[in-house]
């Protein structure tokens, strides 16, 4: 019994050893399932871009009104239909970005810069579709066999990493959006928040109330982070000075 797997397993590493160079056809084959693989996550990620930021509008323009009708201003209006194309366009630049780069950019410790993440993920699921492709030569996989693997291959290891990818850009966008509508509506200062919780990053419990000028304040969209940042309107302009760099609270 001890011979016949000792001899069954050298079988298999020759097997193996002959299997590991894939035809033109094969890698052709891989290419195309991992395009199509991640052309149709683009067109998710974009689709859920452009409903990102209409959402956004759509909830923050009153909240801007509002604050500012406080603040003894005239609301600044902005018709929805300059959100729409806004819109538009910067969800075309980034699905571009994505397809041309294979990546977007990210926020880490509080700073944006471009990370091809996309790119990354693309040549893993390629390199781990070879080795089902490898594994299903040696095997005899049967069309069947050969699909559910491969789609097993690109199972919960790459949909957890996707998830995180999503819930990053979804923010990413969600904080982008506001701080154009900031800037469109004149709304020059901006209040940290969190969600005051003990799941709350340390660096972020220290921001917490403080104020901003928009152009200052650090970018949303970390992994985990939940904070948002509020409109702010000054009443008076003596209050204007004190604000700067996040060192007054509210």
């Amino acid at each position: 019994m001890a011979e016949e797997a000792a001899l069954n397993e050298e079988v298999a590493t020759e097997l193996d050893i002959q299997g590991n160079e894939l035809t033109t056809e094969e890698e052709d084959y891989i290419n195309d399932v991992i395009n199509a693989f991640i052309l149709a996550y683009i067109a998710k990620l974009s689709a859920s871009r452009a409903a990102r930021i209409l959402h956004t509008a759509v909830k923050e323009l009153p909240v801007i009104n509002e604050v500012q009708k406080e603040a003894g201003q005239v609301p600044v209006k902005v018709p929805i239909g300059d959100v729409r194309a806004w819109s538009k366009e910067q969800v075309e630049e980034y699905r571009k970005t994505l397809i041309e780069y294979g990546g977007t950019y990210i926020v880490n410790n509080d700073v944006l810069e471009f990370k091809p993440w996309m790119n990354s993920l693309k040549a893993d699921l390629i390199e781990d579709a070879r080795e089902v492709i490898r594994q299903g030569k040696i095997y005899g996989y049967q069309p069947e066999k050969l699909r559910s693997e491969l789609k097993k291959a690109m199972g919960d290891a790459y949909n957890n990493r996707l998830y995180v990818a999503s819930y990053c850009e979804s923010r990413r966008g969600e904080d982008m959006a506001k701080r154009a509508l900031y800037a469109d509506t004149n709304i020059n200062y901006v209040v940290w928040h969190t969600k005051k919780d003990s799941k709350v990053r340390p660096a972020h419990q220290a921001r917490e109330g403080k104020i901003y000028l928009l152009e200052e304040c650090p970018s949303l969209g970390e992994p985990g982070c939940r904070c948002f940042i509020y409109p702010y309107v000054p009443k008076g302009s003596l209050a204007i000075p004190l604000l700067d760099r996040g060192d007054l609270d509210i």
